[in-house]
């Protein structure tokens, strides 16, 4: 086998799927990170415990 048919033009395809994958993983990561900041906020403003705001925000998701 020649090793220049091992790298041909099909791998230069998928460079832009990759790419996009890893945004879009970077997004969601991002996004779900956001709301731990406001936890403490929610379960204050809402008068209940941890266990109260966890069941809130899996509820909403």
């Amino acid at each position: 086998m020649n090793p220049s048919h091992a790298a041909g033009p099909g791998r230069r395809g998928n460079a832009p799927l990759i790419l996009a994958l890893a945004l879009a993983a970077t997004v969601v990561a991002m996004a779900q990170t956001q709301v731990v900041p406001i936890l403490t906020q929610l379960g204050d403003k809402l008068d209940t415990g941890s266990a109260g705001v966890g069941w809130i925000t899996t509820a909403a998701a």
